[in-house]
């Protein structure tokens, strides 16, 4: 018997009493807090939120924790948005001495990372591109598919592992206040490896709170190492 949910992520639009109110009453199962965005106060606002109102209209209503994890984003544009075509080529960059015309890229480890004929994708993939040259803090890239660029959307290469950790600073400090405010399901993004899901049980361990985890599969990494991510997650 399949058991589908009805998950919901909460953002502005979507966090008034009202607004969660509607959703509940069309068949919200779960309530999705993205911690890529907000503050442990406004978070902590909804979670209070959608207890009354879960309480009071007598609906079961799982709340998730969505990890941000080590998600690679663009920097901020000069310009934005900013419109390419299929063929425009494009200078990604780390260095912190941009030069005119060059997109930001704050994140060495991936430049250091690619090669050239490696693909890129922006924008949860909308936008695909290729590398055509690589030197120290750049590398040149031609678009494959049209699309737009704006500041702060995330960026991945396939089947490429980056020496960054799955778990951050960040992501521990979110686990701790999401455990402590009643959170019911944790989601761990950019899962690659059952290592990458050690910190937050031992966490979880340490705070004597333990939650079930969704292990995020988004890296042909992971893809490899699914059955072993399954066991443990």
């Amino acid at each position: 018997m399949r058991r589908t949910k009805i998950v919901c992520t909460i953002g502005p639009a979507t966090a008034d009493e009202r607004m969660l109110a509607r959703l509940l009453r069309a068949g919200m199962d779960v309530a999705r807090l993205n911690f890529s965005h907000g503050t442990h106060e406004s978070h902590h606002a909804v979670i209070r939120r959608l207890r009354a109102l879960a309480d009071r209209t007598g609906r079961p209503l799982s709340i998730l924790q969505d990890l941000c994890g080590p998600k690679i984003r663009l920097g901020q544009l000069d310009k934005e948005p900013l419109p390419v075509r299929r063929g425009t080529v494009l200078t990604l960059t780390s260095s912190p001495d941009r030069r005119q015309g060059e997109i930001p890229l704050p994140s060495p480890k991936l430049l250091e990372a690619v090669s050239v004929d490696d693909r890129l994708f922006c924008d949860d993939g909308r936008l695909e591109m290729r590398v055509l040259a690589k030197e120290p803090e750049r590398i040149t890239v031609r678009c494959l598919t049209e699309g737009t660029l704006l500041s702060r959307k995330g960026i991945a290469a396939r089947g490429v592992t980056i020496d960054i950790p799955a778990v951050t600073e960040k992501d521990l400090a979110d686990l701790r206040f999401g455990l402590s405010a009643g959170v019911d399901w944790v989601a761990a993004s950019y899962v690659r490896t059952v290592e990458d899901l050690v910190p937050i049980r031992r966490l979880m361990e340490e705070v004597g709170i333990r939650r079930p985890i969704v292990a995020k599969i988004e890296t042909s990494q992971a893809g490899r190492n699914l059955r072993d991510i399954l066991e443990a997650a």
